[in-house]
């Protein structure tokens, strides 16, 4: 079986592939990051690129 690439872009408001992660306007980037990684963590799916882009948002590739 090969091998699927995954991308997630966390905006700076919070939003996770432009979408709310959470149902209120308080949630951060950041806040959005944790919650991200913890989920991949605990499905066993490892994050193999995280950058910060020029649009402040945040990229993660994972391998699946």
């Amino acid at each position: 079986m090969a091998q699927q690439t995954i991308k997630f872009n966390i905006s700076k408001d919070g939003l996770v592939n432009k979408k709310n992660l959470f149902n209120d306007d308080l949630s951060s980037q950041q806040y959005a990051r944790v919650a991200v990684h913890t989920v991949l963590e605990e499905l066993g799916i490892k994050v193999e690129e995280e950058w910060e882009m020029d649009d402040d948002s945040i990229e993660l590739t994972v391998m699946r």
